[in-house]
């Protein structure tokens, strides 16, 4: 009897740790934790200031009060940060009405970069356009231009077309 009391109550937590264990394999698998769209583009903005011996946690403050005031959090940008800090991607902290960053960790690197490995095809592909109306084109592959020719024709047709103007303007107040 006593076996089968503790089987019993042993299951519940066999269960979740099974279940711990299926979350562990699925974010093995997905190296980028399931990032979205917005918080890739974060992690990169972050990466990048790192980069470029920027300081993070400056930029960071930039997405969270884009009107660089203090305490004038960004609501939208809190919460893609809070899911970031949750995920482990970063580190900060709660505060009761914004986020503070602290660091980006190295989990949040591989994300990034393994993000941005997924969705590279996603960014090379064209995008669709609205289907517009197409004009002719006119191909010369035979003629080239010369930008000296072309600047000063343009510089000269703008030139001959004030003198125009002008001398018109003139002799339309004789005129009258």
């Amino acid at each position: 009897m006593p076996d089968s009391a503790t089987d019993k109550t042993a299951a519940p937590e066999a269960v979740e740790q099974v279940d711990e264990r299926e979350n562990g394999a699925e974010q093995a698998e997905d190296p980028t934790y399931g990032i979205t769209r917005e918080e890739a583009h974060e992690l990169r903005m972050l990466i990048a200031t790192e980069r470029e011996g920027g300081d993070m946690a400056y930029a960071a403050f930039h997405s969270l009060c884009p009107t660089g005031e203090e305490y004038a959090f960004d609501d939208k940008a809190c919460a893609i940060y809070r899911l970031l800090d949750k995920r482990g991607l970063i580190e900060g902290a709660d505060t009761e009405n914004g986020f503070l960053f602290f660091n980006l960790t190295q989990r949040g690197r591989d994300a990034s970069a393994a993000y941005d490995a997924a969705h590279a095809d996603d960014e090379a592909a064209p995008k669709k356009r609205m289907p517009s109306i197409s004009l002719p084109s006119i191909s010369m592959p035979h003629v080239e231009f010369d930008k000296t020719v072309v600047m000063t024709s343009a510089v000269t047709a703008a030139v001959v077309g004030l003198i125009a103007g002008i001398l018109g303007a003139f002799i339309g107040n004789a005129l009258l």
